[in-house]
């Protein structure tokens, strides 16, 4: 689909909103990349997975979550490098959750058939959160039983603690009895027991100086008593790391082992995500799947721009039809009338069912599968700011009328203006029959009369006009098929 074409119907706008309906990172991210698909086949099956997925959290609220986006950390294990504690239980916590999606969807009804589809490319590797979660704390601490290796080295670390401290406490004992020692303190200074002396008793204790008080008038000394105990604690410690070490390899190379499937997992998991992003807006819209119209046609019944109606706004639904023979529309009449609007609902309800979303509109509309959509639209009832100026018009026919075919929709806002009167009615009706000589749907708004002519005039071409209450001099927003609107300038001024 054409870059331009989706800024101008604020697509990227609706996707920042179904960003933020997502629950994980990997939903947001698959979200930010959605973009509409021309594939009959992939259409039907994104609207009938979000349809289910709607039907699913309205009668079972939100699916599993807590969905981690753990890419990077199979980089790093396929790059042969080991992964942290926490980081090897953010594997296990994303194999959980991939486990508990597999549960909640393998046995529903046959009504969330794809639901279960899904879950059946689930692989939650087997075992492998165990180990994790086995060897490691949910705080990120290797447990003792991380290896029979680890349990025993632990063991003799405690007890060798035990014997510097019970002497310790004998030399604590002997020291304050002897004034030599500030505090019955026993701490560690570079991972060896040490105690604090007096600064001026220094000689009266033999040992080795580590470190001074911020005051200067104690040192911490460790006892000649204890330093080859200390040295003995030193190399278990130095034990105890090197088969930390072995166990957060070893664990790590279990995940590079599964990292295709981990990888294939995570996917889902985005995809699971962004699914309830696009029912949770399917919710809010009160939207619905349109049928999929394979004779060609449009036909949305009481549609609503879906950035109009998130933000609150009073809005009045709109019909728009375009058959399967009169594939020109030529919307006319007041301005703040609701014709841009019109357009732009269009437009982006083709966009967002062709992604996948359900629509704002009634659940007996129907939409065909456009290859391509065009959009040029003027900045001045814009929701969001666009320059638009005739040659920068003229730019765009060029490049977009070769493109046209038989599954082609442009839109194009108040079609004809920016120049003389006369030539651009020529201009707008030379671009209407090139369209329909290819085959090609348009829909445009206008109030040149001479286009308003020419939509009773010729075949396949269809007026609509925004109807206007002369009574209260203000627009009704509805479309009145087969007639061609005032402006109703004078009046309304």
């Amino acid at each position: 689909m054409d870059r331009r074409s989706l800024d101008f119907l604020e697509f990227p706008q609706l996707l920042e909103h179904l960003k933020s309906l997502a629950t994980s990172e990997l939903g947001r991210r698959a979200a930010g990349e959605l973009r509409p698909c021309s594939d009959p086949l992939y259409v039907r099956a994104s609207l009938e997975e979000t349809a289910q997925m709607k039907a699913y959290v309205e009668e079972f609220g939100v699916p599993e979550g807590g969905f981690k986006d753990i890419g990077s950390l199979l980089d790093q294990v396929c790059r042969g490098a080991p992964l942290g504690p926490q980081e090897l239980r953010d594997v296990a916590a994303s194999i959980r959750a991939s486990e508990a999606l597999k549960e909640a969807f393998r046995g529903l009804e046959d009504r969330f058939w794809r639901l279960r589809e899904l879950a059946k490319g689930i692989h939650a590797p087997r075992g492998l959160a165990e180990e994790i979660e086995r060897a490691i704390s949910p705080r990120g601490e290797i447990l003792d039983n991380a290896s029979p290796e680890l349990a025993e080295i632990r063991r003799k670390l405690r007890r060798q603690r035990d014997k510097i401290q019970r002497r310790l406490e004998a030399l604590v004992s002997e020291g304050l009895r002897r004034g030599i020692l500030q505090s019955d303190l026993i701490t560690q200074r570079n991972e060896r027991f040490v105690l604090l002396v007096r600064a001026d008793a220094k000689g009266r204790m033999k040992g080795i100086v580590h470190d001074t008080s911020s005051s200067g008038a104690s040192l911490y000394i460790e006892p000649m008593e204890v330093v080859e105990l200390n040295n003995e604690l030193g190399m278990l410690r130095q034990r105890e790391r090197e088969e930390e070490e072995r166990v957060l390899r070893y664990l790590s190379l279990r995940v590079s082992e599964k990292a295709v499937e981990l990888r294939e997992d995570l996917q889902l998991q985005g995809k699971i995500d962004l699914l309830y992003a696009k029912a949770r807006l399917a919710i809010d819209l009160r939207a619905y799947p349109p049928a999929l119209s394979e004779e060609g046609g449009v036909r949305l019944i009481q549609a609503r721009h879906p950035l109009l109606e998130l933000g609150g706004e009073e809005v009045v639904p709109v019909d728009l039809f375009l058959g399967p023979r009169e594939r020109i529309l030529i919307i006319s009449g007041a301005n703040a009338g609701g014709k841009t609007v019109a357009l732009k609902t269009l437009g982006l309800l083709v966009l967002m069912a062709q992604s996948g979303m359900l629509i704002p509109a009634s659940a007996d509309s129907s939409l065909p599968i456009f290859s391509k959509v065009f959009a040029h639209i003027g900045d001045e009832q814009s929701l969001k700011e666009h320059l638009s100026t005739f040659s920068s018009f003229v730019i765009w026919l060029k490049d977009v009328i070769p493109q046209v075919d038989p599954f082609t929709l442009v839109l194009i806002d108040e079609i004809g203006t920016g120049t003389d009167y006369v030539q651009g009615a020529a201009l707008a009706m030379a671009v209407l029959d090139e369209i329909r000589s290819r085959g090609g749907y348009a829909v445009v708004t206008t109030h040149l009369d001479p286009l308003k002519a020419y939509g009773y005039r010729e075949e396949g071409v269809t007026n609509a006009a925004v109807e206007f209450d002369p009574e209260t001099m203000a627009p009704t927003f509805r479309l009145l098929y087969g007639q061609a609107g005032r402006s109703w300038t004078f009046p309304i001024a």
